[in-house]
């Protein structure tokens, strides 16, 4: 296969923009689609070597995979080998372990199959993973898996069938992708089978090219590089990936590909010397721009300056030279590194690593490096679970089923008679969260606490969701809000919460007010609101349990956007004798100093939900400061009423 200039030219205008977009810069809101072009790349050059391999009888998949241990690997493990100590020094344990998962997880080339799987609530931010990339990369090698194999079967029993074998492929992909993006976008982004057209796309290049189709053209190839571009300045991130929408910028490539050939004006753009330069060295740039910001944004504890990140990509681009002058090129020389050596130094690697990223797994990050918190000791620095003894139906934690008999759970032992207090708490993981306070709440006070609580799930009685697209919860939700509707008449107080923040973004408020005004216009109970907790920066909340002298960092505008639909049901509300407002202050959780207990530890669990142990302190807090008084003299009217109503049935 010829050598063209002008590919390593369309190389730099994928990794540049790749790189720039992850970096903030606002003009590049659509720099991700530089992955989807890489894939068509790749297609591309890999499917012509393949093919003129097979059409000589050269054709050996020994080979094939040495060439892909020497071009993908020794940069590859020089990366995870730097960012170990890194992450030693810069991460707690929980983002510890995370990462080791994603060492071992990158050994072996699964990598987007676990950041698919923790994609949820309580992940850490992507922007924090120093190995989030290389889920591309494993994208990559579980298709050359099967691909060389499916075109050597091909090739030898039907090879008039190649070319409809590869575009069926590429269509059958394409339709799952569109699929995919609207039941399942984090499945649909992440996993091999949505963006297998995207490297067919390259892989039919190939063959066309093989078949004299690749000629130049001015007008086609420049129909590309502005299909390209423009995805690039045009798209943002409501665009879905891959879909339909990325036709734009992987056709576009495939036009460069096959009409933008040495003579064309394309080609003397992407031919020119730092293109060229910058696509030699892409694969290097894309391996270390991801750590390098990944690692800002730990240590700076937050997002850096937009200047600080523009220097981190110059210094990927450096550090890519020096990479590739001094890793990449030297492994691909045969005489220093024959194929013996290449595949034991990769297997030694990979099993190093992968005992490594196992090891940090299995250690819990390494938690031995610090005096275990006491939350955590207690098991108490976590959302409540059944495991527990609580009510929470989270499908983050363990592989649930949607089910109707999930719906009801009692918080409490069972009612002694009819004339207890009953309350029922609705809604999402921020009504959960209350379950341990509301259960000693019950315990004091007797009272009975029914509790159906799902992740995702805010109280609502319409077909709206706050979950992503296609996730597992909404379907548990359509149940659990059935059975609230069908079963409040037998309830005196409904408690109500959720991710109000959420709520306020997707536009649902008004979802949340009808449920208050069905409980009062068709039932004849009372309900209480609560409000989100104070909300923190994620990672200063870890840093707070490990050293009580750090404090927590408020997070201003997810706190603003909750506020906004606050103080809309305050508006509603606040005058109705039936419906109570629970604030931040009433729950004690703007008494508290730093936002902290009295021993010293966030109440806070992540950033946004109080843990098991924050919740059960500020029960005791509220019941010795005599916080609790308000509620009990709300709810004191419905006891009394149930008490009335149970003595008339008895006589």
């Amino acid at each position: 296969m010829d050598y063209r200039r002008e590919i390593d030219g369309l190389r730099a205008l994928a990794v540049l923009p790749v790189v720039l977009f992850h970096a903030g810069v606002p003009a590049f809101s659509g720099g991700f689609v530089g992955v989807d072009i890489f894939f068509v790349i790749s297609g591309y050059l890999i499917t012509g070597i393949l093919l003129s391999e097979l059409d000589s009888g050269r054709f050996s998949i020994v080979s094939f995979y040495e060439r892909r241990a020497r071009r993908i690997l020794p940069a590859l493990f020089l990366i995870m080998a730097l960012c170990i100590p890194f992450a030693w020094a810069s991460m707690l344990p929980s983002d510890m372990e995370a990462f080791s998962k994603s060492v071992l997880a990158v050994s072996l080339f699964f990598s987007n199959i676990l950041f698919y799987r923790e994609v949820g609530y309580f992940s850490a931010a992507a922007d924090e993973k120093p190995l989030l990339h290389t889920w591309s990369l494993a994208v990559e090698e579980q298709f050359y898996i099967f691909f060389p194999l499916l075109l050597l079967f091909i090739w030898r029993y039907r090879k008039e069938w190649l070319f409809g074998v590869l575009s069926l492929l590429a269509v059958m992909s394409l339709l799952l992708s569109e699929w995919g993006w609207r039941n399942n976008p984090e499945a649909n982004f992440y996993l091999l089978p949505a963006r297998v057209w995207e490297l067919m796309v390259g892989a039919l290049c190939a063959f066309l090219a093989g078949r004299g189709y690749e000629r130049p053209n001015n007008a086609a190839a420049l129909v590309g590089l502005t299909a390209v571009c423009g995805s690039i300045f045009l798209y943002g991130n409501d665009v879905p990936s891959p879909s339909v929408f990325m036709l734009m910028p992987v056709l576009g490539a495939a036009f460069i590909i096959l009409f933008g050939k040495s003579g064309t004006f394309v080609a003397q753009i992407l031919g020119a010397r730092v293109l060229v330069a910058i696509g030699l060295i892409s694969y290097s740039i894309y391996l270390w721009h991801q750590p390098l910001f990944a690692f800002s944004r730990i240590m700076n504890s937050g997002e850096p300056h937009l200047w600080q990140m523009v220097l981190l990509s110059v210094a990927s681009v450096v550090l890519a030279y020096l990479t590739w002058r001094y890793v990449e090129q030297p492994f691909r020389n045969k005489t220093s590194f024959n194929r013996k050596r290449i595949f034991t130094l990769s297997f030694l690697m990979i099993a190093l690593f992968s005992f490594l990223g196992q090891f940090g797994a299995v250690s819990e990050g390494f938690k031995q490096r610090f005096d275990v918190p006491l939350p955590i000791s207690l098991n108490q620095f976590r959302l409540p679970s059944r495991a527990d003894g609580y009510c929470f139906y989270s499908f983050n934690e363990s592989e649930l089923p949607v089910e109707k008999s999930a719906t009801f759970c009692r918080l409490t032992d069972e009612a002694s008679d009819d004339s207890k207090l009953s309350v029922l708490l609705f809604g999402d993981s921020f009504v959960a969260q209350w379950e341990p306070f509301f259960k000693r709440f019950s315990m004091d006070h007797d009272f009975t606490v029914d509790s159906v609580t799902t992740n995702w799930c805010f109280p609502a009685f319409e077909d709206h969701f706050t979950a992503p697209r296609g996730h597992k919860s909404i379907e548990q939700c359509r149940l659990n809000r059935a059975w609230v509707r069908g079963e409040l008449e037998n309830y005196d107080v409904l408690v109500i919460s959720a991710a109000w923040y959420q709520v306020q973004e997707k536009g649902f408020g008004e979802d949340v007010a009808g449920v208050v005004d069905y409980v009062l216009n068709h039932t004849d109970a009372k309900v209480v609101i609560i409000d989100t907790p104070v909300l923190f920066e994620r990672r200063s909340v870890e840093d707070a349990l490990y050293g009580k002298e750090v404090a927590v960092r408020p997070e201003r505008d997810k706190t603003a956007t909750a506020a906004v639909l606050w103080r809309a049901l305050e508006r509603q509300y606040a005058d109705n004798s039936r419906v109570m407002l629970l604030s931040k202050q009433m729950m004690g959780l703007l008494e508290a100093i730093d936002f902290k207990t009295d021993d010293g530890y966030p109440y806070s669990l992540d950033g946004k939900h109080v843990s098991v142990y924050g919740a059960l302190k500020l029960y005791k807090s509220a019941s010795d400061n005599g916080r609790l008084s308000p509620m009990l003299e709300f709810f004191r009217e419905e006891v009394t009423k149930s008490q009335n109503l149970a003595n008339e049935n008895s006589q």
